[in-house]
């Protein structure tokens, strides 16, 4: 039996030790008369745009219980109604997110901030199994996507470090709209199944950024943002809802999960 299994997921180390690098170090506080070029004098305001990418973890449960469940058939021996193969689906856990960040700053401690990021992963499995000893074995395929693009606003709360370095924390709330749930299957001759349905809801995040400036406008930054959101109800085209077909459950899509960052901050005025 053949058997091929593909996945595009993938954590960047390199990423990972970048954003974390740009945290602060407590005992590098300078408490001085110096001021951070990342914190404008008291009085003035500075708007900044921020872009970022980096690696975002989801936890997806509802979904990963029915791949769990798909998963049982797909190993199963042949004799006891499976598919018997080695290995089944990997769930959906992780992804390569990117996005934008809006922050105006109403004094040189608080800001208030919007932005949006890319949320995905796929996984799918493509197998050949023989329905008919007699005709050979058939391709078959099974397909399972998450997707959103969500968007958020809130307030940060900036510290001062070194003249060129800052940190900050931040908290926001978080619309999912239109969060897409992607479901498909393809057994030998017969009819290829796809579901496809969408829902919309909120959440929140907790965020902690270390900023370091280049020069001029421009400077890095390293971020760790935790996410809260659970979307319910994803609908069809024509208005169904999308169940779990092993337990009649109706399916949510959970974006919970952290955010591991990283990007570049250029300041607009």
């Amino acid at each position: 039996m053949d058997v091929k299994l593909r996945r595009r997921s993938s954590l960047s180390i390199l990423g990972l030790l970048a954003a974390v690098a740009l945290l602060p170090v407590p005992a590098a506080a300078q408490t001085g008369p110096g001021a951070s070029p990342l914190l404008p004098p008291p009085g003035e305001s500075r708007l900044s745009l921020s872009l970022f990418g980096g690696w975002a973890s989801f936890s997806q449960q509802p979904v990963n219980d029915m791949i769990r469940l798909e998963n049982l058939l797909l190993t199963a021996p042949a004799d006891e109604g499976g598919a018997g193969l080695d290995k089944g689906l990997d769930q959906l856990t992780d992804g390569i997110t990117f996005g934008a960040e809006v922050r105006y700053r109403l004094s040189p401690r608080w800001s208030v901030l919007a932005g949006f990021e890319r949320l995905s992963d796929r996984t799918w499995l493509d197998f050949d199994f023989t329905f008919d000893p007699g005709t050979g074995p058939e391709e078959c395929s099974i397909e399972y996507e998450v997707d959103a693009w969500p968007i958020y606003a809130g307030m940060a709360y900036s510290f001062r470090f070194t003249e060129r370095l800052t940190y900050r924390v931040g908290v926001a709330a978080v619309y999912f709209p239109s969060s897409r749930l992607y479901l498909a299957g393809e057994s030998g001759s017969l009819p290829r199944i796809e579901e496809e349905g969408t829902a919309s809801g909120i959440g929140a995040a907790l965020s902690w950024n270390g900023e370091m400036a280049i020069g001029g406008p421009l400077s890095v930054l390293g971020s760790i943002r935790l996410r809260l959101g659970r979307v319910g109800d994803p609908k069809d085209s024509s208005g169904d809802t999308i169940t779990n077909p092993y337990t009649g459950d109706v399916l949510t899509i959970d974006w919970s999960g952290v955010d591991i960052l990283i990007g570049v901050t250029i300041d607009l005025f």
